[in-house]
């Protein structure tokens, strides 16, 4: 559980295993448009929901095991609370 500011971003390094199924959740609570993105340890991106809810969902296998950068972007003014659930 965490807060990301108005109009900021939230930014995490989570490590995912090769050739298994890695899924993220956000979800938040109602207030703004949350997006989320997630880019490779070479600034590829991987998998996004950038739609205009604050529930994200997203889902990729791996081709290696690593860290990846997860990212959580508030497009509203004010603050919003989420949960954010990996596997």
């Amino acid at each position: 559980v965490d807060v990301v500011n108005g109009d900021t971003v939230d930014n995490y390094q989570i490590s995912f295993v090769a050739n298994y199924l890695a899924e993220i959740l956000v979800s938040g609570d109602g207030d703004t448009d949350l997006d989320l993105y997630v880019y490779d340890s070479n600034g590829n991106l991987i998998a996004k929901d950038d739609d205009y809810m604050d529930d994200c969902y997203v889902s990729w296998i791996p081709s290696w095991t690593g860290r990846f950068k997860v990212r959580i972007v508030n497009r509203g003014p004010i603050s919003n609370r989420y949960v954010l659930l990996t596997n």
